[in-house]
């Protein structure tokens, strides 16, 4: 390569990492979001460890949000130990790796082709296009940033075999593909798309002739095929529970979802807008006239393509690799509620890419009057590809922007849950409550829909209608774990049915061993019937499961009762750094630090737990004590009868104001 050319690709490279800075230096500053960064990362106990020897076995051998990739696990792991819960660093691993994939992209393809300005055209796309916004700004779809990274560097070893085969090369294929399956299962197919490569650009067998080369060619991609098939395996057991089975949605529905899904992908390659996080699945399945105009549309490509493989052989490979690609997440075998995905077109849209760029170049190959015109059409495109996908991008600052969006452009059960989870966790619930119910509307056959609905209307109210909407929760769950399960038994338990609770929280755990919610509301109950020995595991497996704050309160709250108090703070500790408006914790903490003698500080604690949580009697009762012992008389009297209100029957609370009558 002359000094010219090595100048030429540094300044591509360069080119190409700037565009990803533009697009998404803004993530730097986004937050994690509520739709699978939280068991990806925000409540995964083991993954925030950071790098250890158990996360590492725990990787491996265990399948956790219905995926076994434990390369992406460790990648997480590492973010973890670097940046810890601070979003922006985990982000900029992703846009790190998408600008080296773009980079990569270009380097592969400027090698097998020798097009300069086609691959950096097709590299430019990649980098910049808005449907790739969702893989890479989504902390989550790690794997879809990392899988491509190996991709890659599967491209350029498979290039470097090709130019000198070698059983050492050909394992560093093997390798690397290895790698990639181990980051995301989508890559199964790359093994057909070197195939594709070697019709070209690769020129490894002619149609003319397709006898004498492509059966060693062929056999020559039995390493790979075995990795697939071992890696489709694997990724069959490890979602089993959570595949859509044939009776809720028949494959000739799925068929017909994934032909129009097929064509949806090709349309938005060229107009993405609009862009959902969320494309809700038809529940009625797909128009007649929708499946017949995408069948046709996607024949009549097809058909051009063939037609065209002599004199531009980069239609038919594109179109292929598009359409070859898209296979394990068409919808044939269905896993979510999704009708089609954004991130699913991460690798899958360089085929058409390479369509466009390559027949750019070779129409103005020979017509030196329209090339100016060309570059100029190329630059307008990128450049609108930039500022879409940037516009994209600020989309997924936090959980309640990207998912108020969704909900305009795409409403969905799913949407609406979420959005409704993220205005919950702003302490708006009354907002909250809004988005469940349209979520109800949205589907009412949704059981998580009718879960969060049912849980939240069980804290405040009414509490019949939290009831039916929990029962029928579990109902459409059928055999299926459920968190309904866990809502209906805390209800019970607010109800006094003790017994009634006890049974359901011992179902839900038959369902799902790993239900934290389960363990620790079991936990409670033992507490409150002063079975200590019998509370103190189920909180601590509640914790270790990630049961988040309020796990982390209970089993501080009765670390206290023990005397444990520095195990006691470290977890009430906890629970504020998980939840800061956890008003459990806040009351805990308190309680102890009354206990303490540190008075100024239980009172603050107290007071913010009331505040947070204006029917919190148990931290109203202690903050009125701790005002009596302060002498700020007038306050706890005022305290005590607005308990005495909502609790009438307190004998405590009668005995306390008692006392301080004159």
């Amino acid at each position: 390569m002359s000094a010219s050319d090595k100048g030429k690709t540094a300044a591509v490279g360069a080119a190409l990492m700037a565009l990803c800075a533009i697009i998404y230096g803004q993530t730097l500053r986004h937050d994690f979001i509520n739709f699978d960064d939280v068991a990806y990362v925000t409540s995964n106990s083991v993954v925030q460890a950071g790098l250890t020897w158990r996360g590492a076995v725990w990787a491996f051998t265990q399948v956790h949000a219905s995926n076994w990739h434990p390369l992406t696990w460790l990648s997480h792991m590492l973010d973890c130990q670097l940046f810890g819960l601070h979003a922006g660093g985990h982000h900029l691993i992703n846009l790190l790796l998408h600008a080296v994939n773009a980079t990569l992209l270009f380097l592969v393809l400027r090698r097998m082709t020798g097009a300069f300005w086609a691959a950096a055209c097709v590299a430019a796309l990649f980098a910049a296009h808005p449907l790739h916004v969702e893989s890479v700004a989504w902390a989550a779809e790690r794997k879809d940033v990392l899988s491509a990274f190996f991709w890659m560097l599967t491209m350029a070893a498979y290039a470097t075999y090709v130019s000198r085969p070698s059983l050492g090369r050909y394992a560093f294929v093997c390798g690397f593909f290895a790698l990639g399956l181990m980051a995301k299962p989508m890559v199964v197919t790359l093994p057909f798309v070197l195939l594709l490569l070697d019709y070209w650009p690769l020129r490894r067998w002619s149609e003319d002739d397709p006898a004498r080369d492509l059966p060693r060619l062929v056999v020559e991609k039995i390493p790979l095929l075995l990795l697939s098939a071992l890696s489709c395996g694997i990724t069959l057991l490890a979602q089993r529970g959570a595949v859509t089975s044939a009776d809720v949605l028949p494959f000739s529905t799925r068929a017909s979802n994934a032909m129009v899904a097929y064509a949806v992908y090709a349309w938005k390659t060229i107009w993405p807008w609009p862009m959902s996080v969320m494309y809700p699945y038809p529940v009625s399945g797909r128009p007649a006239w929708q499946v017949i105009t995408a069948i046709a549309a996607l024949a009549a490509v097809t058909l051009g393509a063939l037609a065209l493989r002599r004199k531009a052989p980069y239609a038919l490979i594109g179109w292929l690799w598009f359409l070859g690609a898209l296979v394990p997440v068409i919808g044939f075998v269905q896993v979510g509620a999704q009708a089609y995905a954004d991130r699913y077109t991460y690798v899958p849209l360089i085929g058409l890419f390479i369509v466009m760029a390559y027949a750019a170049a070779d129409f103005v190959r020979d017509r030196r009057a329209l090339q100016s015109a060309a570059i100029c059409v190329a630059v307008a495109a990128i450049a609108v590809c930039t500022a879409g996908a940037t516009v994209q991008a600020r989309y997924w600052r936090d959980s309640e922007t990207l998912l108020a969006h969704c909900a305009r452009v795409a409403p969905s059960s799913t949407a609406f849950n979420n959005l409704g989870a993220a205005l919950e966790q702003r302490g708006d619930t009354d907002a909250a409550l809004a988005c469940y119910r349209d979520g109800v509307r949205a589907d009412a056959a949704d059981p998580r829909a009718r879960a969060n609905l049912g849980r939240l209307l069980g804290k405040y109210g009414p509490h019949k209608e939290a009831e039916a909407h929990l029962a029928e929760a579990i109902r459409l769950s059928g055999a299926r774990p459920t968190q309904a399960r866990s809502s209906l038994a805390d209800l019970y338990a607010k109800q006094g049915k003790r017994a009634e609770a006890k049974t359901l929280f011992e179902e839900a755990l038959r369902f799902d061993p790993n239900d934290a919610i389960a363990w620790n509301g079991l936990g409670r109950l033992h507490a409150e019937q002063g079975r200590l020995a019998d509370a103190l595991p189920c909180f601590e497996t509640a914790v270790r499961l990630g049961g988040g704050a309020s796990a982390c309160s209970n089993l501080g709250g009765l670390y206290t009762q023990m005397g444990r108090f520095d195990e006691a703070l470290a977890q009430f500790n906890e629970a504020l750094r998980l939840d800061p408006s956890n008003a459990s914790a806040h009351g805990n903490l308190g309680a102890l630090l009354a206990q303490q003698g540190k008075y100024d500080e239980a009172r603050r604690r107290l007071e913010e737990a009331v505040r947070l949580d204006p029917a919190y009697d148990a931290a109203a009762k202690n903050l009125a004590k701790l005002l009596i012992q302060q002498g700020d008389a007038a306050n706890a009297a005022a305290r005590l009868q607005d308990l005495l209100q909502r609790t009438p029957h307190d004998a405590e609370v009668r005995a306390l104001l008692d006392a301080m009558a004159p």
